[in-house]
């Protein structure tokens, strides 16, 4: 497991906050007293690093970092997913993935793979050799249902649209996968969890489980 380097990501945004803050000092218009003599240029790296290094002195270094690494392992571990309903019925559906091409396809040297408005499979060019199970990760049945399915097909996928799949991953001890764009939900045609999708022919046959 890759373990994340925080270091220069969180001292990037100590010395931003730290800009930030400062503006307010520098900018201030304290009026005039007396003769006025050019003003000599503060170093401006020596000013942020003793921003950097008040912080550091106060605690508020430390309090900070701990806030900002809690918050980006949160967002790795919990992204941002898809809300869909859950399955009240047992229901199948075959989708047909074919897409209309909006645009010619052509090669460097000219020759046209394919033209505009061409009827497009993607399956025969590249099918799917995994069953995929599309499961609610913050819903136990569903977690369950999936685990189940994967022990009578190894090649299974658990694809999560939402929920925790970091801590699944770790509990587990096998990869669970997360659709955090929603590519897939939208590619195969998902419309509720959870969701076991296999490849008949040059369609996508799509069970929708009920629990």
């Amino acid at each position: 497991m890759l373990k994340p380097n925080y270091r220069k990501l969180i001292l990037t945004i100590g010395i931003c906050a730290g800009i930030c803050t400062s503006n307010t000092s520098f900018a201030k218009d304290f009026g005039t007293y007396g003769d006025t003599y050019p003003v000599v240029e503060i170093n401006f790296i020596e000013a942020i690093q003793s921003k950097l290094q008040a912080m550091i002195d106060s605690g508020e270094w430390e309090t900070f970092k701990k806030k900002y690494v809690e918050e980006t392992m949160e967002g790795f571990k919990r992204p941002n997913g898809t809300e869909l309903p859950h399955a009240t019925a047992n229901r199948t559906r075959l989708v047909d993935p074919s897409i209309i091409l909006e645009m010619d396809i052509q090669m460097p040297d000219g020759k046209y793979i394919a033209r505009k408005g061409d009827y497009i499979n993607p399956l025969k060019q590249m099918g799917i050799s995994h069953p995929l199970a599309f499961i609610d990760g913050d819903d136990p049945k569903q977690v369950e249902w999936a685990i189940k399915m994967r022990e009578k097909n190894p090649k299974t996928f658990i694809v999560l649209v939402s929920g925790n799949w970091y801590d699944l991953s770790v509990k587990h001890k096998f990869q669970f996968w997360f659709d955090q764009t929603g590519e897939f939900i939208n590619r195969l045609d998902i419309k509720k969890t959870p969701s076991y999708v296999i490849q008949q022919d040059l369609r996508l046959k799509v069970d929708e489980i009920a629990l």
